[in-house]
């Protein structure tokens, strides 16, 4: 936080077993087990930066498009909305 101020986000993305598993099952947490602490994590870290016009709204089927087309070397790429 020292080096990056306020680039840091704020949500904390604890370690959790669903986050883990979800990979090796080829789905998303939130497909794998939605009322994990992970995914809520995942679900509270959209949240924060859809409220700071870092991300437009996307639906989960896209978010999971992405993700499933993604090579699986680089993983998914999210792109910021706004200029750095």
């Amino acid at each position: 936080r020292q080096r990056y101020g306020s680039e840091v986000c704020t949500t904390v993305i604890s370690e959790n077993v669903a986050v883990a598993e979800s990979p090796s099952k080829h789905r998303d947490v939130f497909t794998h087990n939605p009322t994990s602490a992970g995914a809520k994590d995942y679900q509270a870290l959209y949240a924060e930066l859809q409220a700071q016009g870092i991300l437009v709204r996307a639906t989960h089927v896209a978010v999971r498009n992405a993700y499933l087309a993604a090579p699986e070397a680089s993983g998914p790429v999210i792109r910021s909305t706004t200029s750095s």
